[in-house]
C-alpha cells in the first residue's frame, strides 16, 4: 500500500458519479452538499461540525469549547449542544441601535480556528486521522469556497485529509489555485445516457414523483429527469410542492435552512405574495448582522426581484432598504465604486429627510474610510458628513435629533482624524458623549456609547494623553467584557506603557473571547 496521500479534486458534472469515485479513494469519515441554497453560508462546513462536535464535546469539551466563537458563527445550532457564546453589545444591539459591522475578514479568521479544531479532533481520534468529502462546491456560498481555500493551504492531508467535489470549469479565483496545485485530480467518467424503458415516456404520477423529489431535495437534485420532470410540472402544482417544503422546513425549526431552502422555497410557492419578501429579508438581515456578505449581498438582488414582481407595503421604503444594505456590503468587500454608484441612485430617488442624512453619512464613509488609498477624499467625505449632520439637527423627534447628530458627528471625527485635526476630532466625540448621556435614557444606545468612548481612547492616546486613555479603555472593558477588540487595544496600551505582563493578560482575553487574527501574535 503506497504511504502517498493526498487532498483531492474530484470533477464531474453530476454529484452521483463524484460520490462513487471518492468511495472508491479509501473510507471517508463525513460526507456533505455544499450548495448553498441548502443552508446558505456554511451549508458545507457547518454540516461537517453538526456532524462531528456533538460527539467531540462529551469527549473533549475544553478543546470544543475553546474554538466555541468560531463554532457558532458557522453553526449557530449547535449552541443547543455546546451552550452559547457571550454575547458582546454588538450582538445585542438591535434595529437602529445597531452601529457596529464586522469586517470581511472575519470569516476568513472563523475559518483559520475551524482548521485548529479539525486538526485537534484528528489527533484525538483512533486513527488520528480526519477525512472529509465537501461536493458541489460549484454552488457553495463564498464561505466554504474560502474555507476550503485556506483548508487546503494549511492543512496535512496525512491528519486532516478533503476531497473537493465540483464541475468542471465551475470554480474560481483562490481556490482554484488551491485545487490546481495542492490536490490530486480525480476526473470522473460523464454519466452514460440514459432513457425511459420501453414501456414508454412515465406517466404523469411518475413525473410528480420526480418533481417533488427534486424539491424535497431543496432544488440542489442534478438528476436529469427529476430536474425535466420539474420543469414540465403545472405551474399551480408546483407552487403547492414548494410551499408543502416550506412548512415541512418551518415546522422542523433549524436555523440553517432559513438562510437558503427557506427563502427558496417561499420565492417559488404559492404564497410568495405574502411570505417571500419576509423569508429572503429575515435571511439578508441576519447574513449582515454577522458579517456574511456576500451571501446578503444575492439575498439583496433576490429582494430587488421581487420588488418588481410583487406587491410591498412600501415600496419607496424597500428600495432604500436595499440601496443602504448593498451599498454597505459593497463598500466592505472593495467595490467602492458600484456602492458610491447604489448610493447616488438612491439619493435620486430619497424624499424623507432620514434617507438623505444617512446616505450622505453613507458617502462619507466611502471617502474617508472604505475607498483605496488612492481614491480617498477625506475634504469631500467632510462635506457629506456636514450635510448629514446638517439634517440631523433639524429631525423632528428630541431623541432622533440627539442621537443621530451625534452618530454623524462622530463620521465627521473620523474624517478631522484623517486631515489632522485630532483636537477637533476629540470635540466632537466628547460633545456627543455627553449629550446622550444628558438627553437620552442611560439605557439607550448602549453599544454607540461604547464606540465614542473607544474612539475617544484612540484620538486621547495619539495625543499623547495615555493615562486618559487607559482610563476609557479600563471602562469599555467593564461595560462590553466579551468584545475582544477592547482587550486587544489596552494590551496594546499597556504594552505601550511597559507593562509587559498586563499586556499579555489582555492579548490571552482577547484570544479567549473570540476568533483569532493576525494582529494578536504579533
Amino acid at each position: 500500500m503506497s504511504m502517498h496521500v493526498s487532498h483531492l479534486s474530484v470533477v464531474g458534472e453530476q454529484r452521483g458519479i463524484r460520490e462513487a469515485a471518492v468511495r472508491r479513494s479509501g473510507p471517508w469519515d463525513v460526507a456533505v452538499n455544499c450548495h448553498r441554497r441548502l443552508r446558505g453560508p456554511y451549508s458545507g462546513l457547518g454540516e461537517v461540525l453538526r456532524v462531528l462536535v456533538p460527539e467531540a464535546y462529551r469527549r473533549l469539551p475544553e478543546v470544543v469549547a475553546d474554538k466555541r466563537v468560531a463554532i457558532l458563527c458557522v453553526a449557530p445550532d449547535l449552541a443547543a449542544a455546546i451552550g452559547s457564546a457571550p454575547m458582546t453589545l454588538t450582538q445585542q444591539a438591535r434595529d437602529q441601535e445597531r452601529t457596529r459591522w464586522y469586517s470581511p475578514l472575519r470569516t476568513r479568521r472563523i475559518s483559520n480556528d475551524i482548521l485548529q479544531l479539525l486538526i485537534a479532533l484528528a489527533q484525538a481520534s483512533p486513527a488520528g486521522t480526519l477525512s472529509l468529502f465537501f461536493d458541489t462546491v460549484h454552488e457553495a456560498d463564498h464561505t466554504d469556497r474560502e474555507f476550503l481555500a485556506i483548508a487546503l493551504r494549511r492543512l496535512d492531508p496525512r491528519i486532516v485529509r478533503l476531497a473537493v467535489g465540483h464541475a468542471a470549469g465551475c470554480v474560481f479565483g483562490d481556490l482554484a489555485t488551491q485545487l490546481e496545485t495542492r490536490t490530486e485530480a480525480v476526473i470522473c467518467d460523464a454519466p452514460p445516457e440514459t432513457a425511459d424503458d420501453e414501456t414508454g415516456a412515465p406517466t404523469a404520477d411518475e413525473l410528480a414523483l420526480r418533481a417533488r423529489a427534486f424539491v424535497d431535495g431543496d432544488g440542489v437534485g442534478d438528476e436529469p429527469a427529476e430536474l425535466a420532470a420539474y420543469q414540465e410540472l403545472d405551474p399551480e402544482l408546483r407552487a403547492r410542492y414548494h410551499d408543502r417544503r416550506a412548512a415541512e422546513l418551518e415546522a422542523a425549526g433549524a436555523f440553517g435552512p432559513t438562510l437558503g431552502a427557506l427563502p427558496y422555497h417561499r420565492r417559488n410557492g404559492a404564497e410568495r405574495a405574502e411570505k417571500a419578501w419576509p423569508a429572503v429579508m429575515r435571511a439578508e438581515q441576519y447574513c449582515m448582522d454577522v458579517g456574511l456578505y456576500h451571501a446578503a449581498l444575492e439575498l439583496q438582488d433576490a429582494m430587488a426581484a421581487l420588488l418588481e414582481e410583487l406587491p410591498v407595503e412600501d415600496p419607496d421604503e424597500a428600495e432604500y432598504y436595499i440601496a443602504i444594505h448593498r451599498g454597505q456590503v459593497l463598500g466592505v468587500l472593495d467595490r467602492q465604486d458600484e456602492a458610491h454608484a447604489a448610493y447616488i441612485r438612491a439619493l435620486g430617488h430619497a424624499t424623507h429627510p432620514e434617507q438623505v442624512m444617512i446616505l450622505h453619512y453613507n458617502l462619507g464613509m466611502l471617502y474617508t474610510r472604505h475607498n483605496r488609498p488612492e481614491n480617498k477624499d477625506h475634504l469631500l467625505a467632510k462635506a457629506h458628513l456636514n450635510t448629514s449632520v446638517a439634517i440631523a439637527s433639524r429631525l423632528d423627534d428630541p431623541a432622533d435629533q440627539a442621537f443621530y447628530t451625534v452618530f454623524m458627528g462622530n463620521g465627521l471625527a473620523l474624517a478631522d482624524v484623517h486631515l489632522g485635526d485630532l483636537a477637533g476630532a476629540l470635540r466632537l466625540v466628547d460633545e456627543g458623549l455627553g449629550r446622550l448621556d444628558c438627553e437620552l435614557e442611560q439605557s439607550k444606545h448602549l453599544l454607540h456609547r461604547s464606540v465614542l468612548r473607544h474612539n475617544r481612547a484612540q484620538v486621547l492616546s495619539a495625543l499623547g494623553h495615555a493615562d486618559k486613555a487607559m482610563a476609557d479603555l479600563d471602562a469599555l472593558v467593564e461595560i462590553d467584557p466579551y468584545h475582544q477588540e477592547y482587550h486587544f487595544d489596552r494590551g496594546n496600551a499597556r504594552r505601550m506603557a511597559g507593562d509587559l505582563e498586563g499586556a499579555l493578560a489582555d492579548y490571552d482575553r482577547a484570544l479567549a473571547l473570540g476568533v483569532p487574527f493576525p494582529e494578536l501574535f504579533h
